[in-house]
């Protein structure tokens, strides 16, 4: 696996988890359904925000707080 390739499965394990923790997150503060399509369009276009970032090892936690603030309204 080339280094792109092996770039491109990260990322993409990452937004998978993260929009897997948006969603937990969100359904144990409502207790309802969440529209996990929605979910990912924000974490992805939330993510791009921080294509040019040099140190990347807080952006997980970076897009999930301003998805939650995004969702929640805070």
């Amino acid at each position: 696996m080339t280094d792109v390739e092996q770039t491109f499965v990260d990322r993409a394990l990452v937004l998978d988890q993260s929009v897997a923790e948006v969603v937990t997150q969100m359904h144990r503060r409502t207790g309802g359904t969440v529209d996990v399509a929605l979910v990912r369009d924000l974490v992805e276009a939330e993510w791009c925000r921080y294509d040019d970032a040099r140190v990347r090892t807080f952006l997980p936690v970076l897009v999930r707080r301003a998805v939650l603030n995004h969702l929640t309204g805070g």
